[in-house]
């Protein structure tokens, strides 16, 4: 619970009837919009959230947060991630409980869902943030952004409709670097799947020439080592068997 000294309740009641008042005034609250406490989950795109603060020393009254929509503190939780809550609101309703009429001062704000090519992997924030090169997000409200694929790129900031594809003989590359100065700032990792983890074939910023002694490449496709028998150049597009009177047992 949080103390707020300095503050006038809108309303007092016998101690004996400050319990029941309390409850009486979530629940008028909660008939407006969805009332968010700090020991509560976080608020669902498209719900309001609601930010009031209370006093140990009065438990029958609702003060108005002094912070606004944002979270923390007892005074509510914010939006989920993938949503952000980007226009905090001045509210008062005035409601019946228990045969009084009783003023209700309170923020709120509506939990928008993130645009494609933007994401927000954090709680009770205030905007997204877009996907950084080598990722890409095609889908609103989204808390991570998808990694391009193997054999494509993107050098675009806050794409939202995907990467392009590498030419044969080139395959999308990307630094262990790259992959944690895009992960570890404003962006996070998606927890499953590709991404999670770093891998040199996803979330490329360009496509470089398969090296010799493979081939392929291309989108969807990484540079694969040539079988054992045969070689290739760089930027080979197939391999090629050793000529006449030479031979080779390893790959690649």
């Amino acid at each position: 619970m949080i103390n707020a000294p300095g503050h006038s309740p809108r309303r007092r009641d016998r101690p004996s009837a400050r319990i029941g008042l309390f409850f009486a005034c979530i629940a008028a609250l909660s008939a407006t919009a969805r009332v968010a406490f700090a020991q509560s989950t976080c608020v669902g795109q498209g719900q309001t959230a609601i930010f009031v603060a209370f006093s140990e020393n009065a438990p029958d009254a609702v003060f108005k947060s002094d912070d606004g929509c944002l979270a923390g503190g007892g005074r509510g939780v914010g939006c989920c991630p993938g949503s952000v809550c980007r226009d905090c609101q001045d509210q008062i309703n005035v409601v019946e409980v228990q045969g009084a009429t009783v003023e209700l001062a309170y923020f709120s704000c509506m939990c928008e869902a993130c645009a494609v090519g933007t994401v927000q992997p954090l709680e009770a924030q205030t905007s997204c943030v877009p996907c950084p090169a080598g990722w890409f997000q095609d889908v609103t409200g989204q808390s991570a952004c998808k990694p391009c694929p193997v054999g494509t790129f993107s050098t675009a900031i806050g794409n939202s409709i995907g990467c392009t594809s590498c030419g044969e003989g080139t395959s999308g590359t990307s630094s262990l670097e790259e992959y944690y100065a895009a992960t570890t700032r404003n962006f996070r990792a998606p927890t499953t799947g590709d991404g999670s983890v770093f891998d040199g074939t996803l979330a490329a910023t360009r496509c470089t020439p398969c090296p010799a002694g493979t081939y392929g490449g291309g989108a969807g496709e990484a540079c694969r080592p040539c079988a054992a028998g045969y070689w290739s150049n760089k930027q080979a597009r197939t391999c090629s068997p050793c000529p006449v009177g030479t031979y080779s047992t390893t790959t690649g």
